[in-house]
């Protein structure tokens, strides 16, 4: 009997290494790291700044799309929220929308 707590003890601790192992790996992936940094760096974006600005503040976007004469820039967030991370350009390369509000996150 005592052999076989020895063992379901050690499963145990086992099981329970790995699952704090992989919730720390996954909150400090690269991807995780980044999602977190650019929902502060959004709060430096405005409206009116153009590309550059925004690329050397942001980096670059995992989406860049154009629609209607309108830029996109998607940027990943942390998983589990429930909203995006959004900044639209208009023709002439000047932000006309942030999302997240920047105002909002401060």
């Amino acid at each position: 009997m005592r052999i076989k707590y020895i063992i379901f003890s050690a499963i145990v601790m086992v099981v329970l290494s790995g699952v704090v192992f992989l919730n720390y790996e996954f909150k400090n992936s690269s991807e995780a790291v980044t999602a977190r940094n650019n929902l502060q760096n959004i709060k430096e974006i405005e409206i009116g700044m153009d590309t550059t600005q925004v690329l050397t503040i942001m980096g670059h976007p995992i989406d860049k799309r154009n629609h209607k004469g309108e830029l996109f820039y998607d940027y990943e967030i942390p998983s589990g929220l429930s909203l995006q991370c959004q900044i639209i350009f208009d023709s002439s390369g000047l932000v006309t929308f942030i999302s997240p509000d920047p105002e909002s996150l401060k």
